[in-house]
């Protein structure tokens, strides 16, 4: 692991066979799956691709995170005409201007049901067919940046499986990812209680467009 004053990070993983491993892994779990989350990086596409299938013969939901990189071409035709999609990615902090149009471009080359991209300390937004919602960032004292964009996920997805609507699980989302920002590295991710007690109390999660 690298980093530099401003606390931005490169690691430099050597994993031996893990690449290997991800595509012999048992998928059998998926079948019972409520939501697959999939990491769409391209050192593992083989085991992307895998899952992707798997969730298809299923019909299983799937988040498609792709971290900041493009969509690739077999990734592209893996996920193709699937309904029950959602696609997300990020932007630095200084391009969240163009987080909007990141998110309607991902839309125009699958057929995700939303577009969701993270921007930093800027919030998050999230583009369907039909809307466009857009939520802040929620202010902490920032100790690392690390597994942030992982528990924005986790916030979205929770909320996203108890039939909130997009927006509130965005809430919950950038709640999540700011809440983990603002703790030690070995401390565990948010409780829901933590969450709820920082995002507004006085509008309940209802579903309206999940």
């Amino acid at each position: 692991m690298a980093a530099d004053d401003a606390h931005t990070r490169t690691w430099f993983a050597h994993l031996p066979h893990v690449v290997s491993g991800l595509e012999q892994i048992d998928l059998t779990p998926v079948t019972a799956a409520s939501f697959l989350y999939v990491d769409s990086y391209e050192i593992i596409e083989g085991a992307v691709l895998r899952a992707i299938a798997a969730a298809r013969r299923a019909e299983i939901p799937i988040l498609l995170n792709l971290g900041g990189s493009p969509l690739a071409a077999p990734t592209a035709a893996a996920i193709a005409g699937y309904p029950h999609l959602l696609v997300q990615t990020n932007v630095d902090d200084s391009d969240y201007l163009e987080a909007v149009a990141v998110a309607t471009a991902l839309l125009e080359r699958t057929s995700a049901k939303w577009a969701v991209v993270t921007a930093g300390a800027f919030g998050a937004v999230a583009v369907s067919r039909s809307k466009e919602l857009a939520v802040p960032s929620f202010p902490v004292n920032v100790r690392h940046t690390h597994c942030a964009g992982a528990a924005f996920s986790a916030g979205l997805l929770y909320g996203l499986r108890e039939g909130w609507s997009m927006l509130h699980s965005l809430r919950l989302g950038c709640a999540s990812g700011a809440l983990r920002c603002a703790r030690h590295h070995s401390a565990p991710l948010p409780s829901l209680t933590e969450l709820l007690a920082v995002i507004d109390p006085t509008e309940p999660p209802a579903s309206e467009d999940a």
